[in-house]
């Protein structure tokens, strides 16, 4: 048998089983056949867009979420020849006028789920057209009682994406929307189930940087779940829960959210579903913030591998994962100054994003600012001046790019703004243009202690690289000094002894004891540094315990994972 004839007759045998899985009909092999499409996928896309582009037969396609794997790997084949299917799709569902009242909830119910679908694929564009089509809320009150409950999640699944599309204004419309249709249920007697509400209410809030608010959101949706809810909605729950527990450097509540999390997306959707894949990417940012960084980098590898597995490369969430996963080998691979893998995983993120996105889409702006970090790293260590010169332009203007999309959004007063300024203030710090850093830091002080305080995690990294400035250009000691005992004193108390930016900060005091020949206070922090290495070496090498352990999760064990959480949230102060 010829080469090209077993690749027509493999192309036969996968387009045969899809004809069988829209026909309903179950084929056990068919999860197999599809993963051997690889370098064939050109030649099913003809067959696969035959199929798919029929709003009926991908509606009977989906209908069934355990075929949802299935078919986001044929949707990422199809995206990548014919990258205007899914718009095509959702505005076919979209053109869809429903006359009588009886199909109404049908059509909904349908469209929820193509909602849905394209949601989970990282299609928030499409999701979006889908979700606004459903037109069954009058918020005048001229609603029937049957479908308020409907037409409150309609609310909430608009709100959902335009809040993960970073369209904030339309998404506080969609939220106030929905709180409206709650006051209705509720005045109708009425119980709904708020935790999905309380979770996109806190995800709203995240994005904005209102993290008390984000943080007490979270903990009323925790109260809210029981094992009578959709399974998505319950990790979801408690996924927001871990991100707000972390931004609060709450870390053993958030923990205790992200590993029952991880555990019940195993049990419910297996390891190779993309909200497991979610999951997996909350706990390396969590490993991240608690700096274990290695483990970071595992988790996050993780995810990216089940994401690329099912939605290809040229994907939003694809590429998210690829910059988080930049970031956190950054982090793990900066006092050895090897950033190739960073920068890898960087451009793959940032070239992906820009073909995919509007040029002014929020997503982009810490897409550039990672890209921007490490261009900086890698031109500081550059023997060619010509070479270093153009990195540190090009990172400028990453920085810059994302500066003015993080002000468009969310204005000069946010964190997000903040930071950008503090990464500018580090930029111009190696482009030696010392006046402009140090204004930019002291901009990003400013910000970071009026919305937060002063003994805030993002107000000790901006002090400790004004601090920098300081010691090693301006010859500011007496200034340098007081930071790097401030961001020390923040360091300790909020990460403890083992804390990596401590390494940083008690260096600098040694160079700076050194330079102005305090030779007792440099031994001292000499000495500091030592017990520092001996504290962090020994924390990590007990580090695995905080894996995630196998185990055989049931009904009875879900009924006891939620009630745990409820109570965790109810000792975290709710």
């Amino acid at each position: 048998m010829t080469e090209a004839f077993y690749q027509c007759h493999l192309v036969d045998l996968v387009y045969t089983d899809f004809a069988k899985l829209f026909n309903k009909v179950p084929n056990n092999q068919l999860m197999h056949k599809l993963e051997t499409y690889g370098a064939y996928n050109l030649c099913l896309t003809d067959n696969l867009h035959f199929e798919l582009s029929d709003l009926r037969r991908f509606e009977n396609a989906i209908k069934d979420t355990e075929n949802w794997n299935i078919v986001h790997k044929c949707v990422h084949i199809l995206l990548v020849k014919r990258p205007n299917f899914g718009i095509l799709l959702a505005s076919q569902k979209a053109a869809e006028y429903i006359r009588d009242p009886l199909k109404i909830i049908e059509f909904t119910y349908k469209a929820l789920q193509l909602g849905a679908f394209f949601l989970e694929h990282g299609l928030y564009d499409c999701s979006k057209i889908v979700y606004q089509s459903i037109d069954i809320v009058d918020l005048n009150g001229n609603i029937d009682n049957n479908i308020l409950s409907i037409a409150f999640e309609v609310a909430l699944r608009v709100g959902h994406v335009l809040t993960l599309n970073c369209n904030y204004n339309d998404a506080n419309t969609a939220i106030l929307n929905a709180s409206i249709l709650l006051t209705y249920m509720q005045n109708c007697n009425l119980k709904p189930n708020c935790a999905f509400y309380y979770t996109l209410c806190s995800m709203y809030m995240f994005s904005l940087s209102q993290y008390d608010k984000a943080y007490n959101l979270a903990l009323q949706a925790v109260q809210e779940l029981n094992d009578s809810l959709p399974p998505k909605i319950i990790v979801d729950t408690l996924r927001q829960a871990c991100k707000a527990c972390i931004i609060k450097r709450l870390f053993c509540e958030a923990r205790v959210y992200t590993l029952e999390a991880l555990k019940l997306a195993r049990y419910w959707f297996g390891i190779h579903h993309l909200k497991y894949a979610d999951c997996l990417s909350d706990f390396a940012f969590y490993l991240l913030s608690i700096d274990n960084v290695g483990l970071s980098v595992k988790y996050y590898e993780m995810a990216l591998s089940v994401r690329k597995e099912q939605l290809g490369e040229k994907n939003i969430l694809t590429a998210m994962t690829h910059e988080d996963l930049a970031y956190a080998l950054y982090v793990r691979d900066y006092s050895k100054g090897d950033f190739e893998h960073a920068r890898v995983h960087a451009e793959q993120a940032l070239m992906v994003l820009l073909e995919i996105l509007p040029v002014d889409h929020l997503l982009l702006s810490s897409s550039k600012r990672v890209e921007a970090l490490i261009l900086e790293e890698v031109a500081i260590d550059s023997d060619d001046p010509i070479v270093e010169d153009r990195l540190l332009k090009c990172a400028e203007s990453l920085h810059m790019d994302s500066l003015r999309l993080a002000k468009n959004t969310f204005g000069e007063y946010n964190v997000q703004t903040a930071k950008h300024y503090g990464n500018l203030g580090r930029l111009y710090q190696s482009m030696k243009k010392y006046k402009e850093a140090e204004a930019n830091h002291l901009k990003a002080i400013y910000i970071k202690e009026k919305l937060l305080s002063c003994s805030d995690y993002e107000v000790a990294l901006s002090i400790g690289h004004l601090a920098s400035l300081y010691n090693y250009d301006m010859k500011k000691y007496d200034e340098a000094e007081q930071l790097y005992k401030r961001s020390i004193e923040i360091g300790r108390k909020l990460f403890g002894v083992w804390y990596s930016g401590l390494e940083y900060d008690y260096r600098g005091l040694i160079h700076l004891y050194e330079e102005t020949g305090r030779h007792v206070e440099a031994a001292h922090y000499r000495s500091n540094l030592a017990d520092w290495k001996f504290e962090r070496d020994d924390k990590f090498s007990k580090a695995l315990y905080i894996e995630p352990q196998e185990d055989h999760t049931d009904q009875v064990c879900v009924k006891t994972i939620l009630q745990n959480v409820k109570d965790r949230s109810i000792k975290s102060g709710f």
